[in-house]
């Protein structure tokens, strides 16, 4: 349905055939042939998604898989559905994606091997999560993501600490998909239908009654166990830390908000509350985002390996856009959609410039590279821009997002919102700052028995290829640059008030006569005086709190760290028994939060 429509399947069935023509046998036996056919199935993949996101602006295309469309208004068959947010975010994974493929061309990753297979397969289910229009599929294609991101992490056999961590995460994902699954099984079974459109249209309009309840529970709960919000984020932390750093870079720049694009879906298409700061999922979001943003920003900045700092700046700032979201307005969606497009090619940046840290040196410990910035002076200069970006400072797309966000909570009365969004980013920007000033002024750090993090050490090489500079140069200016090209603020107003257009999308999913375009909201003023004074100031805080944290790291022995930071730290022991606990107390927590509110009286 609408033009273009055709085009979705297309989004998915590209980087399956990549996925297998890399193992075609004349393929896999040549050096770059695997490389080739793995860029130009994601760089065809990114075409259609940028068509498809223009071709959407008009109204949501719906694709029914085998033309299996609705009968008589109701749903038979598996839809594809893009709006323009979901078609965006599509072409943004997708061109993350090429990006990775080039950069495993450069560092000579073997094409012929599973690397490629897994990341092309990643793309094909992340792209289906964004289309899909019914429960079923989008937990389908969830569990495929879950196990190429276990296979590929497991499959690093040169880190001791990589198939440890693989098997925290399968553990750990593996109760959320078990919390999704009954979910969407008792939705099934209440409403007759997995169909988002038709459950929406199906579910009480007042109180659900307390089985439907702890299914919406259960499906948002497991969702926020894939999306990493505390205290759900430990297995994400280990995994990002010991995993490769191209795929470190995607998952914390896309797959982590791909998960909150999931509630946000459910809750505005089958649950109607979107436009409702008041509902139990709103609120879920709203305070476990501002609760992540700030526990994930401390852990950031007391790490002493550069990996995990930017594993726990990932958590961090998906936190920040996790309490957007709970702000359930349009403002505010719009808000969170720039906000991801500056933070994804900057994390994925950050990460690759890890990853050249560690061909250079062997080490990402800052201890053993305190002092050696003069001989990388980019590396430095590219951190440090990295790292006032991640805090905030104008002009940035993280910036544009931030002070987006903050008149969306002040709109929403939502004033303490505020001060959490600005703490988190000066947190994880004076994280980044903090190695920027060792690598430059050799400060010593002292040992930190807390910060010991197991990893390879590769020898290391003098050979550097050029696109290992390049390529997170063009990334990390890419997000500082494209969120504020014109148009695009006005352009992700009209794509989040598309999102929030459920009788649109209703109607475009069941066939039924097409509403009246709801207004979107307008374009965020983020160049105010005040917005732009706020922004100087958090990036001169991250400054000073880099000093700030080098000198005093440097000084301090490990035994007299604060005790409340030595004591979160102590939480990550990285035991699966201690991440499960933690796990079913924050399920239990929040499933009954659900079915305690007033939605679930009935």
């Amino acid at each position: 349905m609408g033009e273009g429509a055709g085009l979705l399947p297309l989004l998915v069935a590209i980087p399956l055939l990549g996925a297998a023509l890399t193992r075609v046998p004349g393929v896999h036996a040549t050096r770059r042939a695997p490389d080739v056919v793995a860029i130009a199935a994601a760089a065809a993949t990114t075409a259609i998604g940028a068509v498809v996101t223009v071709r959407a602006a008009a109204g949501p295309l719906v694709h029914h898989l085998g033309d299996w469309g609705p009968v008589d208004g109701l749903p038979v068959g598996i839809p594809f559905v893009a709006d323009p947010l979901a078609a965006g975010f599509v072409t943004l994974t997708s061109a993350l994606v090429t990006a990775v493929f080039v950069h495993f061309a450069a560092a000579g990753a073997r094409g012929g091997g599973l690397t490629h297979v897994l990341t092309a397969l990643l793309l094909a289910a992340a792209n289906g999560f964004l289309l899909a229009g019914d429960l079923f599929t989008m937990f389908v294609f969830l569990e495929l993501m879950g196990i190429t991101v276990y296979a590929i992490t497991a499959g690093k056999t040169d880190d001791p600490a990589a198939l440890p961590a693989a098997v925290n995460m399968a553990v750990t994902s593996t109760i959320g998909a078990v919390l999704v699954l009954s979910g969407v099984g008792l939705l099934h079974g209440r409403l007759g239908t997995p169909n988002l459109a038709a459950a929406g249209a199906a579910l009480p309009e007042e109180a659900w009654g307390v089985g439907l309840a702890l299914a919406v529970g259960m499906v948002v709960t497991g969702l926020a166990v894939k999306a990493g919000l505390v205290p759900f984020h430990f297995a994400h932390a280990d995994l990002h830390t010991a995993t490769t750093v191209q795929h470190a870079g995607l998952f914390g720049a896309v797959l982590l908000p791909l998960a909150l694009y999931g509630i946000a879906r459910i809750e505005v298409v089958a649950l109607g509350g979107g436009d409702d700061p008041a509902s139990p999922v709103a609120l879920a979001l709203l305070v476990g985002g501002a609760v992540t943003a700030v526990v994930a920003g401390i852990m950031s900045l007391c790490q002493n390996h550069l990996k995990r700092l930017l594993a726990f700046s990932s958590v961090s700032h998906l936190g920040i856009a996790a309490a957007g979201l709970g702000l359930a307005a349009p403002e505010a969606t719009a808000a969170v959609a720039l906000y991801v497009l500056g933070h994804a090619p900057v994390k994925l940046g950050l990460l690759l410039l890890a990853g050249l840290v560690l061909h250079r040196w062997g080490h990402l410990q800052v201890g053993e590279l305190s002092g050696r910035g003069a001989r990388l002076p980019v590396v430095v200069a590219l951190l440090a821009l990295g790292g006032l970006a991640l805090a905030g400072l104008p002009p940035s797309g993280l910036y544009a997002g931030k002070a987006a966000l903050s008149g969306a909570a002040e709109d929403a009365g939502r004033y303490a919102v505020v001060p959490v969004l600005y703490a988190a980013a000066v947190l994880t920007g004076a994280a980044a700052l903090r190695h920027v000033v060792h690598l430059v002024t050799g400060w010593p750090v002292a040992a930190d028995p807390h910060g010991k993090v197991a990893e390879d050490h590769p020898e290391p090489e003098d050979h550097q290829p050029a696109a290992f500079v390049w390529l997170p140069a063009v990334l990390i200016v890419a997000g500082v640059v494209v969120p504020l090209l014109p148009g695009t603020e006005t352009s992700v107003a009209r794509a989040a008030g598309m999102f929030h257009d459920r009788a649109a999308y209703v109607a475009a999913v069941l066939d039924r006569a097409p509403p009246a375009r709801a207004a979107g909201p307008d374009a965020p003023d983020v160049w105010g005086a005040s917005s732009l004074a706020t922004g100087l100031l958090a990036g001169v805080a991250a400054v000073l709190g880099g000093l700030v944290a080098a000198r005093w790291r440097g000084r301090r022995r490990p035994g007299r760290l604060g005790a409340p930071v030595r004591a979160l730290r102590g939480l990550h022991t990285a035991h699966v028994g201690d991440y499960t606990a933690w796990l079913t107390a924050g399920a239990a927590v929040l499933v009954w939060w659900v079915v305690l509110s007033g939605r679930g009286a009935g």
